[in-house]
């Protein structure tokens, strides 16, 4: 595991590293496929030996490649040069006389030039281009190990065809690997198994910042399409998590105020149903008063001195059995309107003689509130108790 700080949204997070060997028989490809999570690059699969059919079925489109090609048509030299030797100068010193527009020329390390026929690398290319996949970067050959070389702890290391001496922290020397030796590699702290060690190199080689070891408009147009891709899917993104979080804001606001809403409404109910019993109490106030206006005890009233003069008044020989004032003039009914006989009492009772009752109906017509008293009704029964009932006006 590889740590890393710098971020770019555009560069990918996951790349797939390949060692393409162009044989007589066709392509074949070692894959390490490395993504880059939480500032750390982990290897999460690598593959070995595929041909072309298994290399699609292996190989996500999406995965952005860095290409180390290698094989047929391919020519390496270790030859000194210095970085300000044009292109044509270092093909020179491999293939003296050859046309700079029809080969692909790499150098690394001022000790090791590369070319191979323009056309057979962008054969190759082309018929990955073709299945939908996108490059990121390439090298010629085994240097893309040069630019990892500074996290590589071994002097010795074999990729799948050559053996290579590291020497303060770049490529001394390179050779064909001898048959039959298998060394493990250790990257940054990854093991690595050595048909692995180029393509592990490769990826990790575009996490370090290098695209691309030699020029190559085909690979310029390639770096600029997957760019524009990687725009278009962080802008998508970007307008994804735009409207979701705007989307969760509304959302926020939306329960914020059916919340409030809510607690406004009850708070409504409760004030809505005191009203309501505010108003109920008030009608029944008014309904009240209305009976009392009726009655005529609102305000100041003596009705309470005239009946305790009638109960003052009664002789021993009268047993009252009722007494009622402001009596109802008629039967109740439940669609009509109770009328009552106001600023009367009626008072009914039994005596055993007639006298009695006479005596003390006079008395009461004689006081001063009474402004009339008649009898409503009189039964004498002879030598029974006799009834009456009397009705006095004030």
């Amino acid at each position: 595991m590889i740590s890393f700080k710098n971020i770019d949204l555009l560069k990918a997070n996951k790349v797939a590293g390949v060692e393409l060997f162009i044989a007589e028989s066709g392509l074949v490809f070692n894959v390490s496929v490395l993504e880059k999570k939480s500032g750390k690059i982990h290897l999460i699969s690598s593959f070995d030996n595929l041909d072309l059919e298994q290399f699609k079925q292996k190989v996500d489109k999406n995965i952005p490649l860095f290409i180390s090609a290698d094989g047929k048509g391919v020519l390496h030299k270790s030859v000194n040069f210095t970085e300000e030797e044009p292109t044509s100068t270092l093909l020179g010193k491999v293939l003296p006389g050859a046309d700079e527009n029809s080969f692909y020329v790499q150098g690394t390390a001022g000790a090791f030039i590369s070319v191979v026929r323009r056309e057979v690398l962008d054969l190759a290319f082309n018929e990955l281009k073709s299945l939908g996949y996108y490059f990121i970067g390439a090298a010629l050959g085994p240097f893309a190990i040069d630019k990892v070389a500074t996290l590589i702890e071994e002097k010795t290391v074999n990729t799948s065809v050559y053996a290579l001496k590291i020497s303060e922290g770049k490529i001394a020397s390179f050779a064909k690997k001898e048959a039959g030796s298998v060394l493990k590699v250790s990257i940054g702290g990854e093991q690595i198994s050595e048909v692995a060690v180029l393509s592990f190199a490769s990826a990790l080689t575009y996490f370090l910042g290098e695209e691309s070891f030699f020029n190559s408009d085909f690979l310029s147009s390639a770096k600029s399409e997957f760019k524009e891709k990687r725009k278009f899917t962080v802008l998508g993104i970007g307008v994804l998590v735009f409207f979701f979080v705007l989307m969760l804001v509304n959302f926020l606001v939306y329960d914020s105020l059916k919340s409030s809403n809510a607690e406004l409404q009850a708070e409504f109910n409760l004030q809505s149903e005191n009203f309501k019993k505010s108003e109920k109490l008030k009608k029944e106030l008014e309904a009240k008063k209305e009976l009392k206006d009726k009655l005529g005890v609102s305000g100041v009233t003596k009705i309470a001195y005239y009946l305790d003069q009638i109960a003052a008044t009664v002789p021993t020989q009268i047993q009252l059995t009722e007494m009622t004032v402001n009596p109802v003039k008629k039967k109740i009914k439940d669609d009509k309107e109770i009328e009552y006989d106001v600023n009367h009492i009626v008072i009914a009772g039994k005596c055993k003689k007639s006298i009695y009752y006479n005596e003390w109906k006079q008395q009461l017509a004689k006081m001063d509130w009474v402004s009339n008293i008649s009898v409503v009704n009189y039964i004498d029964a002879d030598d029974e108790v006799g009834e009456f009932v009397l009705k006095l006006s004030y």
